[in-house]
């Protein structure tokens, strides 16, 4: 009887000690969220800037425990984290995400509960979406407030990388701003001794400077990159960029120059660049082979354009004046198509900052009332 009685006292204190872990757990979760979640994003937020790509790895081991129902996100607070954490390592891996649902609930977030930090990554990766997404001008607002987020924490490398983003959309705008955003982020990485990211902030100048037709300036910087670092990617991105000025201006024989000492993968615009170098040396056979490596290589429509035009010098050079022109015309049948695509894009991007508008003027009369 006494060994009844201390075995049914012994299950009590049991199921209570249960009962009081299981309701300590459901409380840290509805605080905190799932702790196995958590480390699981502690990890990839340890990851994400110099081993982006076993951040990746990480994040995709956890979308499949989320997938599988073995992990479920808990809270306002862990889906704003998971969201911007996806999306901060989805872009350091060149993923290029188009859709803005999943930051759009951070930046949301963040913006009534975050730090300055966390308000201005989630800014500056929903900016990244839209610039991915063509929506260039209304990435803009983005950048310039995840700009104003980070020089107010003084903290110059993401400040720098939101003005390199703002001169990069500047440009693809055709705005002449997208040289004043490019000395702005030269200022800041200089700032901070990282002689990589200004150099790749000076090619970026001299890109827009050669877009407004400042030649000479442009090639003295890519002249000075070339000259100053040793980082082979930013040489060949600097080389890439430099051939194509020059073929703008038509000084074929510094192309040609560049062009030996660019090495390989090439893309299609090194391709259709080479046409005109060849075009110009009358070599017509190589010209031919060009053509076709770059046909390869078209991504999109506004590639297209720049294929035909240069289809047209090839055969032009072969004195084949009927193909020359059917090609002339193709490549303004898709000028025409890209004109038209780019007016509805304009419009869809007016509707959508009016419905944006709304959702956040119907939120702040919900929270005054």
């Amino acid at each position: 009887m006494i060994v009844r009685v201390y075995n049914m006292y012994s299950l009590r204190l049991l199921l209570a000690a249960m009962l009081s872990l299981f309701v300590g757990l459901s409380l840290s979760s509805c605080k905190h969220g799932n702790p196995v979640a958590d480390q699981s994003l502690d990890r990839i937020e340890s990851l994400v800037e110099e081993h982006r790509d076993s951040a990746l790895l990480e994040l995709i081991r956890l979308d499949s425990l989320i997938t599988l129902g073995v992990v479920h996100l808990e809270g306002d607070a862990q889906h704003a984290r998971y969201a911007l954490l996806k999306t901060q390592t989805h872009d350091k891996n060149w993923i290029d995400d188009t859709n803005d649902s999943l930051i759009l609930s951070a930046v949301r977030y963040y913006d009534d509960h975050g730090s300055k930090r966390e308000r201005m990554l989630a800014h500056f990766y929903h900016g990244a979406i839209l610039r991915n997404a063509g929506e260039y001008s209304l990435a803009i607002p983005h950048y310039l407030k995840a700009s104003d987020l980070a020089s107010n924490s003084s903290d110059y490398n993401n400040l720098g990388l939101s003005f390199l983003n703002l001169s990069l959309v500047c440009r693809l705008l055709g705005s002449i701003d997208a040289i004043e955003y490019a000395d702005k982020a030269i200022l800041c990485f200089n700032s901070i001794g990282d002689s990589l990211r200004e150099n790749q902030s000076q090619i970026y100048k001299a890109t827009a400077l050669s877009d407004f037709k400042k030649t000479k300036e442009a090639k003295d910087i890519f002249e000075h990159v070339l000259s100053s670092t040793v980082d082979p990617l930013t040489i060949k991105e600097c080389r890439r960029q430099y051939i194509d000025l020059c073929v703008k201006i038509g000084d074929y024989e510094k192309a040609s120059e560049l062009f030996i000492q660019l090495s390989p993968p090439y893309y299609f615009k090194d391709y259709s660049n080479k046409v005109y170098v060849d075009v110009y040396r009358r070599d017509t056979t190589l010209a031919r082979e060009n053509i076709n490596l770059a046909k390869a290589q078209i991504r999109d429509e506004r590639d297209s354009t720049f294929y035909y035009t240069a289809l047209r010098n090839v055969y032009l050079l072969s004195s084949d004046y009927h193909n020359a022109y059917r090609a002339l015309a193709r490549k303004s049948a898709l000028q025409d198509s890209i004109v038209r695509a780019m007016f509805s894009h304009s419009v869809a991007s007016v509707q959508k900052e009016y419905l944006n508008q709304q959702y956040e003027h119907v939120r702040y009369v919900s929270e005054q009332s």
